[in-house]
């Protein structure tokens, strides 16, 4: 996991992050959090751009994504 996350009891597929109250399971992240993500080099990219997003006073986040209903 990165640094930003802390494993909860030394458990690797449990996450705590801060601000949150309920523990998350690694499945449960997007990919490029987990260390097995092959794509590790995108991740100073992702975090410049949280960076510059906590830069502006009023920002305007774009969220595109399907509801899977499961039965």
């Amino acid at each position: 996991m990165r640094n930003s996350a802390t494993a909860s009891n030394s458990d690797p597929s449990h996450v705590e992050l801060p601000g949150l109250p309920l523990a998350l399971k690694s499945r449960d992240l997007p990919s490029f959090m987990v260390d097995s993500n092959p794509y590790n080099f995108a991740l100073p990219l992702i975090e410049e751009q949280f960076e510059l997003l906590r830069k502006e006073s009023k920002p305007t986040i774009l969220v595109i994504g399907e509801h899977v209903r499961c039965t």
